[in-house]
C-alpha cells in the first residue's frame, strides 16, 4: 500500500477540502491524495515538501513562496492539536478520530494566517462535520 508524505497542516486542509485549490492541478491532485488516504493508503508526517506541495504553483526549489516561516508555524500549531510529530506513521481514520475531539476555535487557531480560511473555505464547523462523517466530502 502507497505511503503518503504529509505536512501537519496539510491534514486539516485536507479534512476541509472542497475541490478549490490553487489551480486545477493542485485540486486535482488533493483529491486524489484524500481519497487515496480514505481508502486506507498510509501517510508519515513530514515538516517538509510534501505530496501535496509537490503540485502547488508556489512550490519551488527555493521553497514555499508564500513563506517557508508561517508554512512553519502552521504545521507547528496543526501538529500540537492532532498529536503527531515529525515521521510519525498514522492512518487517515485516527486522525479524523482526533479531528472530531478537537475543541471549538481550533482551526482559527491553527490557520490563522492563512488565505483559505479568510476567503471562508474552512473553519471549525467544516472541520467537525467532514470529522464526525457529517460532510458531503466524508
Amino acid at each position: 500500500m502507497p505511503e503518503h508524505r504529509i505536512r501537519p497542516h496539510h491534514l486539516l486542509c485536507m479534512a476541509q477540502f472542497a475541490g478549490k485549490g490553487y489551480d486545477q492541478r493542485f485540486a486535482r491532485n488533493m483529491a486524489e491524495v484524500k481519497a487515496a488516504l480514505e481508502r486506507g493508503d498510509s501517510l508519515r508526517i513530514r515538516f517538509a515538501c510534501d505530496d501535496l506541495c509537490a503540485c502547488c504553483p508556489h512550490h519551488s526549489t527555493a521553497g514555499c513562496a508564500l513563506g517557508e516561516g508561517d508554512v512553519a508555524e502552521k504545521d507547528a500549531r496543526a501538529a500540537h492539536m492532532l498529536g503527531v510529530a515529525a515521521d510519525d506513521a498514522v492512518q487517515w481514520e485516527q486522525v479524523r478520530k482526533r479531528m472530531a475531539a478537537l475543541p471549538p476555535g481550533s482551526v482559527e487557531r491553527a490557520c490563522q494566517s492563512c488565505q483559505w480560511l479568510a476567503l471562508g473555505c474552512c473553519g471549525d464547523e467544516v472541520l467537525r462535520r467532514y470529522a464526525q462523517g457529517q460532510s458531503e466530502n466524508a
